[in-house]
């Protein structure tokens, strides 16, 4: 794992210098939930969204996740995302998702006062991918895009296309209990020049993430990112469930810090926040960014479903729920055990005890066969005393 690391940074590094990246589309967020956090999210991912932040967050999913993005960008830009997985039982989990970026045109005005019209008219692109559970505590993943970029310049239109996949995996309790540890790689691979001469490129990013559970209701997420696409830099997020009105329904509260700021001499910018709720198997999730330009606020929405439970979970919820017992993470499973062995210890004595007292209780003498070799104490007749004794 540790080589494997080693070997991608410096690949990514090396790319990264060479080629530049034009595609904005693939640098724009999945997840209101993601970018609440600043998008430190590839230790986090555990529904639909992880097809773009890790693919092998995929493998959190129980058993169908969709999810439906919203964003309103720069320059009046309308961004779409839906992304949907579903769990095939012995085989893996399979994603799909469709990202879709338009605006209504808008004036850029030339040196000599020209002024000509720029519209996006269809920046999109397909993306597909597999998470895998090697293990309850190791993921694997990879994604593969299709990228399609369309602009309309002055009454000329320019496209250009390309493919892309990318790779990840996810630890579980790395070296302690509620630690995780992920390792991505995005954006391998190519879009062509347009027909104006201009270069295409995907924006190539490695990204090493931990994330640390202090409790059910509040974790801390980080990401480190090598990219070529002047973002290169540190990721600090969390989330806190604040509100919890009953066993359905939740509050959540996210914050999170990106540096250095993505847009320069605005600090503002590197400050990411969001809230969402969560009822059952749907949820709702908004996030905002106030950029410092004439833009303003970013507003980010997300709406998710998450349906079903995986066939073993489903067996041990309804093992506990038949017992009247507490269905418990494997962490109070390890501490549950080790009370219930030290209780064993403890008692296994006594019950030693109890068995050489009672020998001659467990018996009637007519239940032990005589070819046995036990013999039975309890109703032999005394060699001085009265022989009734032996008499049923």
């Amino acid at each position: 794992m540790r080589n494997l690391i080693i070997i991608l940074m410096i690949f990514s590094c090396s790319v990264a210098g060479a080629v530049q990246s034009d595609s904005m589309i693939l640098m724009l967020p999945s997840d209101a939930r993601a970018l609440g956090m600043a998008e430190a999210y590839s230790s986090a991912a555990d529904n639909s969204s992880a097809l773009y932040y890790n693919p092998a967050g995929l493998g959190n999913i129980k058993s169908i996740s969709a999810n439906y993005s919203y964003m309103n960008y720069l320059f009046a830009q309308q961004y779409h995302n839906i992304t949907g997985a579903y769990r095939v039982e012995g085989l893996g989990v399979f994603g799909l998702g469709l990202c879709f970026l338009s605006d209504e045109g808008f004036k850029l005005t030339s040196d000599t006062g020209e002024t000509d019209t720029l519209i996006d008219t269809s920046s999109w692109y397909i993306n597909t991918g597999f998470g895998y559970e090697i293990s309850r505590e190791l993921f694997i993943g990879v994604n593969l895009k299709y990228i399609n970029e369309g602009y309309y310049i002055g009454g000329e239109s320019i496209t250009s296309s390309g493919m892309s996949f990318g790779l990840g995996a996810l630890v579980k309790n790395f070296i302690m209990d509620d630690l995780d540890l992920s390792c991505v790689i995005k954006n391998i691979g190519f879009k062509s020049d347009y027909e104006n001469g201009t270069k295409g490129g995907v924006p190539l990013e490695f990204v090493l993430g931990g994330k640390y559970k202090f409790s059910k209701r509040l974790f801390l997420t980080s990401d480190i990112a090598l990219n070529n696409y002047n973002r290169t830099g540190l990721r600090i997020g969390g989330e806190s469930a604040f509100l919890k009105f009953s066993s359905d329904f939740k509050a959540f509260f996210r914050l999170g810090l990106q540096l250095p700021a993505p847009v320069e001499d605005h600090f503002s910018s590197a400050i990411f926040s969001g809230i969402g709720i969560k009822w059952k198997n749907y949820g709702l999730d908004y996030a905002f960014n106030y950029t410092g330009l004439e833009t303003g606020i970013i507003h980010y929405v997300t709406f998710k479903v998450d349906i079903g439970t995986r066939a073993v979970e489903t067996e041990v919820l309804k093992t506990a729920l038949e017992e009247d017992q507490p269905v418990l993470n494997k962490k109070e499973e390890r501490e549950e055990e080790e009370i219930t062995e030290k209780k064993k210890k403890e008692e296994l004595p006594v019950l030693k005890e109890k068995e050489i007292i009672q020998t001659n209780q467990i018996f009637a003498p007519e239940d032990v066969p005589e070819e046995s070799g036990v013999i039975n104490f309890t109703n032999q007749p005394d060699a001085v005393g009265d022989q009734s004794t032996n008499t049923r």
